[in-house]
């Protein structure tokens, strides 16, 4: 813990010090939609099965270059429903999202 007279440890997050498990607990009953991502660990994967989430893991890369694996969580992927971006639009609506960099020349 630091105070305003010792050094502030360096952090990437501002809010990296919760209960991880518990914001599982509390997001699996908003009545909204959820999308968390996590490091990919063991703990992580249960808290997501003990709590009713579904996980996709995913590839990044970190600000180092490096490729990185990681676990993308929602109580229910149906808005992702095929790689060319078809889904629910953020206003809740059923529609096609255009996604240039996958959509085949052509099929606008």
């Amino acid at each position: 813990m630091w105070t305003r007279h010792t050094p502030k440890p360096p952090v990437l997050y501002r809010h990296w010090e919760i209960d991880h498990e518990n914001l599982f607990r509390v997001l699996q009953k908003v009545a909204g939609d959820v999308l968390m991502t996590y490091d990919d660990t063991p703990e992580v994967r249960q808290w997501a099965k003990s709590y009713g989430f579904q996980v996709k893991t995913i590839s990044m890369r970190t600000t180092h270059h490096k490729t990185k694996r990681e676990l993308m969580i929602s109580k229910d992927f149906g808005w992702l429903k095929s790689p060319r971006g078809e889904g629910r639009k953020a206003s809740g609506k059923t529609g096609k999202l255009k996604c240039a960099a996958s959509t085949p020349s052509g099929s606008n």
